[in-house]
């Protein structure tokens, strides 16, 4: 019998478009063949029968794709990621399965696919509904992209959306940051982040 354990887990998909002025997170720009060798490679570990007795008596309640982007890469290959996961480990039938996404690396057919596979929170990478604070920042999307990317979404059956917003941008004021706040407010997602634009060494 298991003890009540839970387990969070946590997968890094360090590919990107492009990178952002500011990130200093591990993610670049990749071909097709090495983020095909990262997804077998990342599977592969999964599997390690050694990793999951280790973690036999724990049941996994979140599991959160991080990035990167994780959307850049095929949605179909995600799903194969997570029916690895769900193959090895315990995973609670109501666990929440995030998955992080930006603006112009999703259509309606990829969430669906994302949606059916499993994936039922989705984390959106919105940062500013100001054009020229997100070029600021090197984004590769614009306003009107969120804006199909929500309403997408939506109608991919996600119920469970949290923005990403960001303040301290170069030029930004607070009443265009309160105006993103507003605006932002109006979607009605299920959780707003909001966290400050922080420049590091190099």
């Amino acid at each position: 019998m298991k003890n009540n354990l839970n387990l969070g887990i946590y997968i890094h998909i360090p590919f990107c478009i492009s990178k952002c002025h500011y990130c200093d997170f591990c993610s670049s720009p990749a071909n097709e063949e090495t983020k095909e060798q990262y997804i077998k490679a990342l599977i592969k570990q999964i599997s390690e029968k050694k990793t999951a007795e280790f973690f036999y008596d724990y049941t996994v309640d979140t599991i959160y794709f991080g990035g990167g982007t994780p959307t850049c890469l095929n949605p179909e290959r995600l799903n194969e990621v997570l029916n690895a996961v769900a193959h090895h480990y315990s995973v609670s039938n109501d666990s929440e399965i995030t998955i992080e996404c930006n603006p112009g690396t999703v259509n309606f057919d990829n969430l669906l696919i994302l949606k059916e596979g499993g994936f039922n929170r989705l984390s959106i990478g919105l940062q500013s509904v100001h054009d020229h604070e997100l070029k600021a920042l090197g984004r590769i999307h614009n306003f009107e992209d969120f804006d199909k990317t929500f309403s997408s979404a939506r109608r991919a059956g996600f119920d469970n959306i949290s923005l990403d917003l960001m303040y301290g941008i170069p030029n930004q004021t607070i009443s265009s940051f309160n105006q993103t706040m507003n605006v932002v407010a109006d979607y009605n997602p299920e959780h707003i982040s909001a966290y400050s634009l922080k420049i590091e060494p190099g």
